[in-house]
């Protein structure tokens, strides 16, 4: 084993087994090429303020809709698509703690020292200075509604963990994933029994199938709420634990020569298209017309329920299979419906897109940069830059991935094992299988992004309030 992959499987064994003898790029000063991701106020003039549902898969990477495997069949997400923008090079983040972060507060989650999943005994909390999107929106006078998996950091200081949850109007939230690892109360906890947190209360929910719960919730409390109102629809499938929905939500029925958990993980995803169809039926056609709808997801897909060639590239990597997730934008406003956008996109870009859509101002301090631009066809890009990270202080271990429009730099270290550097042309090579520094030498060009890459990546780091470990 090379001490890269020792130092991969420090993370969870991802990654493959390269040789270690790489050459970070150099910087220059002078790399003809910006230096600084800033992104510009691209806030649209102002427009009817419409609603926001965004849909939020969980453990679902792009390469699940790119044809790898036996796809799903989704017609609501398909329908979605048809008549919106379908975006192919959207990242997420390596994991799920961090992905939700990225998407509410709109910045990269090294800024508040967010690396790795939170789990049930962490002692994260958001940060005072940290201000999310529901609480952008309340400034504004708007609604908000939580509902689905949070992951986001709990309060244990009344005797039980009960989710932090700033600035949303009303919720209804489990506090992880749905397996014994997330149990507070209840023995066991499954798609059938989950315990559920409110403002103020806690109930275990026992009978009733979690994807259909979520937008049983979101059918009784968001007609209640003023528009515009903005609704987090955070499901928790296909995340495992496998199993069968109920039949009723296949899309596809039952096949005797496919691997179960495979028709299971499917099952599982036609499930959210089914029940995602029944909440935009029952809402009222009026209200249907004024809300946009973004259907994206948290990280990659899991290395067991990916296709095995990419199970070293998977969930927990900053490889293209860990972070490229699917995104659609689909509702009022788009000019040319049913195209793809191949311009690169971040979950950070979807908190000043929303604030924007729903007429709540700019958003000051994100990473992100509003989307509204490219729905209206009026742009091909609103950023130069991609970053993400995953790492743990204790001990101390990291991985970084910053792209430009062409180009992807990764970076993966410990102080055990030491730092490893790769470059890839995603342009010729999007499943990242020739590392441009394994040639004898970069052409100019390489030479001139790679540059400016590292350039750009020291500056989010020494930006970052908390100088993270490796930085």
């Amino acid at each position: 084993m090379s001490r890269k992959t020792a130092l991969l499987c420090l993370f969870g064994c991802g990654g493959p087994d390269d040789t270690d003898d790489r050459r970070a790029p150099q910087s220059t000063a002078e790399t003809g090429l910006p230096t600084t991701d800033s992104p510009p106020d691209t806030s649209s003039p102002p427009r009817d303020p419409v609603n926001v549902v965004v849909v939020l898969l969980d453990d679902f990477g792009q390469e699940q809709v790119d044809g790898i495997g036996l796809e799903a069949t989704t017609p609501m997400f398909d329908s979605l698509a048809a008549a919106g923008v379908t975006f192919t090079h959207a990242w997420g983040a390596p994991a799920c703690s961090q992905a939700r972060a990225a998407l509410l507060s709109g910045q990269y989650t090294i800024r508040y020292d967010l690396g790795e999943p939170l789990g049930i005994g962490s002692d994260w909390t958001w940060p005072d200075e940290v201000e999310l999107l529901p609480e952008q929106l309340a400034l504004a006078g708007l609604s908000s509604y939580a509902v689905g998996k949070w992951h986001l950091g709990h309060d244990s200081s009344s005797g039980e963990p009960a989710p932090v949850v700033p600035g949303f109007t009303d919720y209804a939230l489990n506090l992880g994933t749905l397996g014994a690892e997330f149990s507070v109360t209840a023995s066991a906890m499954s798609y059938l029994k989950w315990e559920e947190f409110g403002p103020g209360s806690s109930t275990v929910v026992q009978g009733t199938y979690n994807t259909s719960a979520i937008v049983d919730h979101a059918l009784a409390r968001i007609p209640t709420l003023p528009e515009p109102w903005f609704a987090y629809l955070a499901f928790n499938a296909p995340h495992r634990p496998l199993h069968r929905p109920p039949k009723e939500l296949w899309r596809t029925p039952e096949t005797a020569d496919v691997d179960d958990q495979v028709e299971e993980f499917h099952w599982m995803t036609e499930a959210v298209d089914s029940e995602v169809e029944r909440f935009a039926a029952m809402l009222d056609p009026a209200v249907l017309a004024r809300t946009v709808f973004i259907v994206t997801a948290d990280n990659g897909t899991s290395d067991k329920d990916i296709d095995p060639a990419l199970s070293d590239r998977a969930k927990g990597t900053v490889y293209e299979t860990g972070v490229n997730v699917p995104m659609i934008i689909s509702g009022p406003g788009i000019v040319r419906p049913g195209r793809s956008s191949n311009a690169h996109v971040n979950l950070v870009d979807l908190r000043p897109t929303i604030a924007d859509l729903m007429g709540a101002g700019p958003t000051v301090g994100s990473d992100g940069a509003s989307l509204v631009p490219l729905l209206a066809d009026a742009a091909t890009a609103v950023r130069t830059y991609d970053f993400v990270t995953k790492f743990d202080e204790q001990p101390c271990l990291w991985m970084r991935a910053i792209r430009d429009e062409r180009y992807k730099a990764i970076e993966i270290g410990s102080e055990m094992y030491g730092v490893f550097h790769e470059l890839y042309d995603l342009e010729t090579d999007p499943g990242e299988l020739d590392d441009l520094l394994s040639h004898p030498a970069l052409t100019a060009d390489e030479a001139r992004h790679a540059d400016a890459l590292g350039i750009e990546q020291q500056v989010i780091l020494a930006t970052s309030s908390t100088p993270p470990c490796g930085g």
